[in-house]
């Protein structure tokens, strides 16, 4: 049985045109407490037509939206989660098995089509579930998807009814956002209490899905636009001015370390709002990946691991791949340390250095970098440490003739060598992989502190490694 073309836009006032929009029975919502539940309602009502029937495209069965095995591409919702929604909806009578009816092997038919019980329905962007939002937003996350519940209600409510047109007409909500939450709990009324759609409006739109009019806000009311052509977007590209200022990184300055932030977030299909923790996840191993050399070691590496054939996202977590590499790193290269010395804060103070290099540092050396340690002495806090130190600077100097040669080491490599609370906490590195290519290891050298105000609150325990090339010449 195959309906007619009058049937299938029945549900389909304009301007919902069946090719971008489907619609959700009102009835299908009203007991939804779980986003499982939400998640899996959306995905069937997706793949219908806008008639009495849900069918799967041939390339895109079921299993393709509940058990992708790609890391980069979510599931829509569990495969567990979808089979206990579509046997309970069949028990409820709102669904049943129609594979005699239609030549297709996985094809479902809504029970009370087109009425559902007379409360009518909403629509909503195929593009929605086309490109996997539901997986990207996370598990248990209500606040986008309640948001996104009470924005699709205002559109619906605010669509023009007439007749369909051959060109797909454009579509657009501008709503306070007290009408949009108060919509996503009419429309959801066994939401979660504690669930607050106006919190969810601030997170879509930085994600880039609806934008505020602040020139329209009113005291303490925020107006939102949007447009369901902004689902359109693929998830996963995110602007790396914003994963760069959420990490407070430079966009610029520290380009390898926002990359391997970014793909971090694309490869295990979260959401920026996730960015701060992975980056403080990659840095807990900043003593084995320091420099913008090892970001993008790091990428290679889980660009490599995400395309195993048996890939699973429990392989493109931030600490399998950060221990993967460190292990790959300390079974191929070992670092060679020199002895420990200790740093004052104290304005020129100034220390011989050519016995504090590990032996025979001049030769086959692929890396050189200046551990540090903050010993912070009395009661000095994180806080009032990172005041202090943020005006350090460590200088090596050789003289060469009648003139010095300088070599800035303390910025050379941003940011993991810059001071903030976690540099406090476990440490900095700094690179200083130009002393083999300036200095003359014949020579004696010189490490010089400078630093905005002395203090006794706070040492600098130093400490300088090397890491050769596997050939060390003879």
């Amino acid at each position: 049985m195959v309906p007619d073309a009058q049937e299938t836009f029945l549900l389909h006032k304009y301007p919902f045109v069946p090719g971008r929009f489907y619609f959700v029975p009102r009835q299908w919502l009203r007991d939804v407490t779980t986003t499982g539940d939400f998640d899996a309602r959306h995905l069937l009502l997706a793949m219908c037509d806008g008639s009495q029937y849900i069918a799967y495209p041939a390339d895109a069965r079921e299993a393709a939206w509940t058990r992708s095995r790609d890391p980069a591409v979510p599931n829509v919702v569990s495969h567990v989660t979808y089979a206990e929604v579509v046997a309970d909806l069949k028990a409820r009578g709102w669904l049943a098995e129609a594979r005699e009816e239609a030549d297709d092997t996985e094809i479902y038919r809504l029970m009370e089509w087109p009425d559902f019980g007379g409360e009518g329905v909403i629509y909503a962007p195929r593009a929605y579930i086309l490109r996997r939002w539901p997986g990207w937003l996370g598990k248990n996350q209500w606040s986008y998807r309640a948001a996104l519940m009470g924005l699709f209600g205002c559109m619906t409510q605010d669509g023009t009814v007439g007749q369909m047109a051959a060109a797909s007409p454009t579509v657009q909500v501008t709503a306070g956002a007290r009408r949009i939450a108060a919509l996503a709990r009419e429309l959801l009324p066994a939401l979660p209490a504690n669930v607050q759609p106006a919190i969810g409006l601030s997170m879509l739109a930085d994600l880039g899905l609806v934008e505020e009019l602040k020139e329209a806000r009113t005291g303490r009311s925020r107006v939102y636009r949007f447009c369901p052509e902004a689902l359109d977007t693929e998830p996963g590209r995110w602007p790396p001015e914003l994963i760069a200022r959420l990490c407070g990184l430079d966009v610029i300055q520290d380009e390898a370390w926002v990359r391997l932030v970014k793909a971090f977030l694309a490869y295990n299909c979260k959401l920026p709002e996730n960015a701060p923790a992975i980056w403080a996840t990659i840095r807990r191993y900043s003593r084995d990946v320091a420099t913008p050399a090892d970001a993008r070691c790091v990428l290679d590496l889980l660009t490599q691991m995400a395309g195993r054939p048996e890939s699973r996202r429990l392989l493109t977590g931030v600490r399998r791949v950060m221990r993967e590499f460190v292990a790959r790193r300390e079974s191929a290269e070992q670092w060679e340390r020199g002895p420990e010395f200790l740093l004052p804060l104290k304005n020129g103070h100034t220390l011989p250095a050519a016995s504090l290099l590990p032996p025979d540092a001049g030769r086959g050396v692929l890396d050189t970098q200046l551990l540090v340690n903050y010993d912070r002495k009395g009661r000095l806090s994180k806080a009032d440490a990172v005041e202090l130190v943020s005006g350090l600077r460590i200088y090596v100097r050789q003289n060469v003739g009648n003139d010095d040669t300088q070599i800035h080491m303390f910025l050379l490599q941003p940011p993991l060598s810059r001071p903030d609370r976690w540099a406090i906490e476990i440490g900095s590195v700094l690179d200083a992989s130009a002393l083999h290519t300036r200095l003359d290891y014949d020579r004696p050298f010189q490490i010089t502190v400078e630093c905005p105000a002395d203090s006794n609150q706070l040492v600098l325990r130093c400490r300088f490694r090397i890491r050769r090339s596997r050939r060390r010449p003879r």
